[in-house]
């Protein structure tokens, strides 16, 4: 299926084993990226010596150890609905004093969750026209170019052309548009940063959203260091964000139409390497972009303050539990959640974050986690990732993404970029986390692209500190595999919407799982590495037609030497 949903390029094997390796080495070293934090941090005490608790509580208990939070001096931020469990701020010398009560079963320090995404560092070697365009430690590199960009109407593959990059060829996604509606009447909550609901690759899709961040924790960030916090607070809404939130929105269900100068090197990179993703209409070029599921409704819940600092882990739990409690009550029928983030795992599939995963599940909703950019060594996927029930996704590198900003970000000349990826070939990209989990079981779950994606962004343009304008750019990490995916399940939800339960998860994530595509045997790479493969969303729908939704299918989540050494 891949082969056939690129360009082939025809370079002789002379100049293909002259030139590739030192392009290769030059994106290697251009997307190096800052090794991340492996060690959990706990969420820092407070000014006055506060710190922060989930406290899981015997049943029925949750009301009178609140009481009792309080009397130690302590203040209760968050009472679970689905969880026997709140989450507590309280003095440090009064913890032993609340673990010792009965009715405790545990009182442990909040651990920071962060956005899994990879910043760039960009060396010298590049030259000063790649340091110009790329600003070292960027999380997204934007266009250069000037642009407009128009909302787009979602048509059945047949009468929409390809969208720019081919997400769509890459997923199977938009052949199933017509049976799916494009997912139209799915609703896919996005745990992030909020989204930006005028940009215009999302016009009509964003319903509403919270914001969990507490105002006077925004309020104190001191984002220019200089010892005065700007004293700044945004609601999930804001244009002034951090963007991550609305990019991955539009992988999700983004819809809009690109216009750049025929003669940028984006235009000309894309017309090269994904022809019927562009039309060259005089001076201007029209780049086609689609998420995954154009048509399905957006929830967003702020969980990141505005400068995409981290968040409490359990504040994860509480967007969660916020999540079921709207779908029970009926205020919102919730069908996917999108949770591009990661965690340190104390216990896995056993923590309270995990744990409220596995119930989203029961309450009929999909839970598609980041697996986390520790890759590539083993057993590194974070939580949420490691829940039993989340879909948890890894990251791809497919050869479309990487010639197309290797020439239009990182200066390889054009047409160069087919000699760096000669082959047609998705390849598992380094940085994304490897399975299994410390029981043994297959995580992550699927892969789907994570390296340079393209998405709806916002950018700093008057360099005062916080985003001002919509923007469109690449950006790298399973931060960006996750919405692709969760895209897919939100088409599979919709095709399976008079199946009733059997429609929801886990069933969705039953046929997902089923219906992947390995991107090479597991003699070359296990499912510790890819997972079950590659999303694929027709097949998903193939197999939904075959009741074959009750149960994943076996795995096997041996290490590739413990299967053929």
């Amino acid at each position: 299926m891949f082969a056939d949903s690129r360009p082939r390029f025809s370079a002789s094997r002379s100049a293909f084993f002259a030139v590739a390796p030192v392009l290769f080495t030059i994106l290697v070293v251009a997307t190096a990226f800052a090794a991340p934090e492996r060690r959990a941090q706990l969420v820092p005490e407070t000014a006055d010596g506060r710190i922060s608790l989930l406290v899981e509580v015997a049943p029925g208990s949750a009301a009178s150890v609140a009481a009792r939070v309080e009397e130690l001096g302590g203040r209760v931020t968050y009472r679970f609905q689905f969880l026997d469990a709140i989450s507590v701020a309280l003095p440090r010398d009064a913890q032993p004093l609340l673990a010792a009560d009965p009715r405790v079963h545990a009182a442990s320090r909040q651990h920071l969750v962060r956005r899994a995404i990879q910043p760039v560092e960009v060396p010298a070697a590049l030259g000063p026209r790649a340091a110009r365009r790329i600003e070292a430690g960027a999380e997204f590199v934007f266009l250069d170019e000037p642009f407009t960009a128009r909302p787009a109407s979602v048509s059945p593959r047949g009468s929409d052309p390809e969208s720019f990059f081919g997400y769509d060829v890459l997923t199977g996604a938009a052949e199933s548009w017509a049976a799916t509606g494009a997912g139209e009447g799915v609703i896919v909550a996005i745990i992030d940063t909020g989204i930006y609901p005028d940009h215009p690759m999302l016009q009509g899709n964003v319903l509403g959203g919270i914001n969990l961040v507490p105002e006077e924790e925004e309020q104190a960030i001191d984002a220019d260091d200089d010892g005065t916090p700007e004293g700044l607070a945004f609601d999930w809404d804001a244009v002034e964000n951090n963007g991550h939130g609305t990019f991955c929105a539009g992988l999700v269900a983004g819809h809009a139409d690109l216009v750049v100068p025929a003669a940028s090197l984006l235009a000309q990179s894309v017309a090269l390497h994904s022809p019927e993703s562009i039309d060259i209409d005089g001076d201007d070029a029209v780049i086609r972009l689609r998420g995954t599921a154009p048509s399905a409704s957006l929830y967003a819940i702020k969980v990141f303050p505005y400068d995409g600092g981290n968040s409490p882990d359990a504040r994860i739990a509480e967007a969660i539990d916020r999540l079921i409690t709207m779908k029970t009550t009926g205020e919102l029928d919730v069908d996917v959640i999108s949770m591009s983030l990661s965690g340190p795992v104390l216990f896995d599939g056993g923590c309270a974050l995990d744990r409220i995963v596995d119930i989203a599940s029961l309450h009929g909703i999909t839970c598609v986690s980041a697996a986390s950019n520790e890759g590539p060594s083993l057993v590194t996927v974070g939580s949420p990732g490691s829940a039993s029930s989340s879909v948890t996704c890894g990251a791809g590198m497919d050869p479309i993404h990487t010639r197309v900003v290797a020439e239009a970000a990182f200066g390889v000349p054009l047409g160069l970029g087919g000699l760096l990826y000669p082959s047609d070939d998705v390849r598992l990209i380094e940085f994304s986390s490897r399975g299994s989990t410390a029981d043994r079981r297959v995580k992550p779950d699927l892969i789907a692209t994570g390296f340079s994606v393209f998405s709806s962004g916002l950018r700093d343009v008057d360099q005062n500190g916080v985003n001002d304008t919509p923007s469109f750019g690449f950006g790298s990490g399973t931060s960006f595999s996750t919405p692709t995916i969760a895209g897919a399940a939100a088409l599979v939800t919709a095709y399976g919407d008079d199946l009733g339960a059997l429609g929801r998860a886990p069933f969705v994530a039953n046929v997902l799982k089923k219906a992947a595509i390995p991107i090479a045997s597991k003699a070359l790479v296990s499912e510790r590495e890819q997972g079950r493969g590659f999303v694929n969303v027709p097949r998903a729908l193939e197999l939904m037609d075959a009741g074959a939704y009750l149960s994943p299918g076996a795995s096997d989540p041996a290490h590739v030497l413990m299967e053929h050494g």
